[in-house]
């Protein structure tokens, strides 16, 4: 299976892109699956949901029923803990009202899209910022339930033995049940985003400001694990003999010669601006989409060795170093690019060393151990 999730900068006609690689795919006899969890995803083909041609379903998804989906996933933790919290039930209906709960319901939908047996599922992701937001949150928030109720803990509560600490009362196993269903449910997320076969596609608009937007985004999306496949630059307008044709046609190249110079170890496809928005898969077939696909730069952390020193190899394409703010707390990495931030466990034999310095070098975060007299040992 492989999930391929699109982003784009303000109107770079994102839907548009997704609409047709998913008819393009599914005319090559992949079964796919169009997700287009944004109001108006689904205008290429007329709002239609369901089966838009053989091989090919679209599903539009709007708050009320992703709540309806995502009920089921919830119901319990929430009534226990609204239960032991002395608090009303809440209803399936109640749950869009909760500030950032839809971005939740979103990825527990894209999580059941890509567990369902698609050979491909499309996501027409919201826009670039909120994408961002989006696909960071799976990690922050199992990261977050579990720094707040550790591990040991829970299970400990679970039982209903031990105390918290300075001999607070044990918080309620309903509390407990919600946390650890908290975290099952975005560990099921986080495992799904961050598989080989996930990738996010970059729409970018021929505009200045949105190579920049892309560049950042790209960075900020390897940070948390994801890799970035390719970049369409949509609605380029035709060459032409009228002057403001040829103005704008040559401002548009520059912002393409940007993006071929920002993204140099990714395909730059171009797409060109159309008189009349496509309708239909027909019409949406005609889009030269399929230059993209190739293997996506590796977004994994690694670790080098050079004797008795360490590297740990974080890939940050784009980055600039002015930007990063780099700190160490027991076992882990506290990253901060940009205002994106991420906390990073160490591998067991870091843990043992001291940093020594960082660089920034072809689009990776170098880190630089040594081993801690006091609690290296030979292996």
């Amino acid at each position: 299976m492989r999930l391929l999730l699109l982003a784009g900068t303000g109107g770079a006609g994102t839907s548009t892109v997704a609409a047709a690689t998913a008819v393009r795919a599914a005319r090559r006899g992949v079964k796919t699956l169009l997700l287009t969890p944004e109001p108006g995803g689904s205008a290429p083909f007329g709002r239609v949901d369901g089966e838009v041609e053989p091989g090919l379903v679209l599903r539009t998804l709007d708050p009320c029923a992703r709540a309806d989906r995502a009920w089921a996933a919830v119901e319990r933790p929430a009534t226990a803990l609204l239960s032991a919290l002395g608090s009303a039930p809440l209803e399936a209906a109640e749950l869009t009202a909760l500030p950032g709960l839809d971005d939740v319901l979103t990825l527990l939908e894209i999580r059941d899209a890509a567990a369902a047996g698609w050979d491909l599922v499309v996501v027409d992701a919201p826009a670039l910022a909120r994408t961002v937001r989006l696909l960071g949150l799976p990690e922050a928030v199992a990261r977050a339930v579990d720094r707040v109720i550790p591990l040991e803990r829970r299970m400990l509560w679970a039982m209903g033995h031990g105390a918290s600490p300075a001999g607070a009362a044990a918080p309620p196993r309903g509390l407990v049940a919600a946390a650890e269903r908290a975290q099952l449910e975005f560990a099921g997320v986080r495992e799904v985003l961050t598989d080989p076969g996930t990738v996010v596609r970059l729409v970018v608009a021929p505009q200045p400001g949105a190579v920049a937007a892309a560049t950042a985004a790209r960075t900020a999306l390897t940070l948390h694990g994801l890799a970035v496949d390719g970049v369409v630059v949509n609605r380029l307008v035709p060459a032409g003999d009228h002057p403001w044709l040829r103005e704008r046609a040559r401002a548009e190249a520059g912002v393409v010669a940007d993006a071929e110079a920002a993204f140099t170890s990714l395909p730059v496809v171009r797409l060109g601006e159309l008189a009349v928005p496509p309708s239909g898969a027909d019409e949406l077939a005609a889009l030269d989409v399929d230059d993209l696909g190739a293997a996506a730069p590796a977004v994994a952390p690694s670790v080098d060795r050079e004797g008795d020193a360490f590297t740990l190899v974080l890939p940050l394409p784009g980055a600039q170093r002015d930007e990063i703010v780099l700190g160490r707390r027991g076992d882990e990495i506290l990253l901060d690019v940009g205002g994106q931030r991420r906390v990073l466990t160490l591998p067991s034999g870091l843990r043992r060393c001291e940093v020594s310095g960082a660089a920034l070098r072809g689009g990776a975060l170098r880190v630089m151990f040594r081993p801690d007299p006091d609690l290296w040992r030979a292996l």
